[in-house]
This record gives C-alpha cells, structure tokens and sequence, in this order.
C-alpha cells in the first residue's frame, strides 16, 4: 500500500500474517512468563526483524551484515555496560549501607536503580558529545529534586547514601565514557 505498487502485495500479506501469528503466540505464551514484560518486547522485536526481512528480502544477508560491521561495538559495549551491569556493581557496592537506612516513606519499587540507569546514560552522552558542563547541570537538578526530600526526613543516613551513591554512579559513566573516547 506504501509503495503503490499493486506487485508487492505478497510483502503486505507476510506482514500481515505474520503480525497476525507474532501476536498469537504472544496471547498464549504471556501466561509462561514470570516477568510480564518480556512477552511485550519480544513480541516488538519480531514484528521489527519481519519488517526488516521485508524490507531487505532480496541482499538480507548482505545487508545483515553490513549493518553488524558499521555497528560500533565499543559504544555498544559502554552503553550496556553502564545500565544493568553498572547497576548490579553499585548494589554490591551499596549494599552494606542499605541495611542501615530507615525509610519511613514508600516509595517507587527499583525506583533509584532506574534513576541511576537513565543518570548514567546522560552523563555518558554528555562526555561523548564533550559537554561536560551538562553533567554540573544535571546533579544541580538532581539536588533540586531530592532537596526537599532529605530536608523533611532530617536523616543524615540517607542523605549520606544517596550522596555516595550519586557520586558513584556519576564517577562510574565518567570513567566509561573517558575510556571509550580514549
């Protein structure tokens, strides 16, 4: 229908199709999963890699591997390496510590993991891109937010701790991204 040309209705017929079983198996196999989430991504991934075939049906393998030598596997590597990987160090690092905090409030579940994940994702791309004057902005806004937080509580614990482990994280995707430029 995109292309206007009534000779690739075969491409439009596997997309449907195949968008149609994708999501077939996603409704029956949902239930198998512990973690509800992966079904859903999976689920994406198939509907992408059919519209990718599609697309590149006639050099897909050439294509294919085009793509995988232009990737850059050291920024590739960095990026995942500091969101779970880099995440999992500073809960071995913090763990001691967390032990001995008191929250009186409730709050978001792996909430501060998450914050800390998408933390060091800006300062990486802040030093790849050079402005490390981002990175000053961005613990000035952090600050801002959690001010009022650590005011209220008065808990010198957990202000201690989320000091150490934002000056972690942050000197965890510094040294990341210092190391990939170099």
């Amino acid at each position: 229908v995109f292309l206007w040309d009534p000779k690739a209705w075969k491409i439009a017929a596997i997309v449907a199709m195949s968008h149609f079983v994708i999501d077939l198996l996603k409704i029956y196999t949902t239930p198998l999963f512990k973690i509800k989430k992966v079904p859903f991504f999976i689920d994406q991934f198939l509907h992408i890699l059919v519209i990718y075939a599609c697309a590149y049906y006639s050099n897909l393998w050439e294509h294919t591997l085009y793509m995988y030598h232009q990737l850059n596997w050291p920024l590739l590597t960095a990026l995942v390496f500091v969101t779970y990987p880099a995440a999992i160090i500073m809960n071995v690092l913090l763990e001691g510590m967390s032990n001995q905090i008191n929250l009186d409030h409730k709050s978001l579940r792996n909430a501060g993991r998450y914050i800390g994940i998408i933390e060091r994702l800006f300062v990486f791309g802040f030093i790849v891109m050079g402005r490390w004057e981002a990175i000053g902005f961005l613990i000035a806004a952090k600050s801002v937010f959690r001010f009022n937080d650590l005011k209220e509580t008065n808990n010198r614990k957990l202000t201690e701790y989320i000091l150490i482990g934002t000056l972690l994280s942050f000197g965890i995707a510094m040294i990341t991204g210092i190391l990939y430029i170099y």
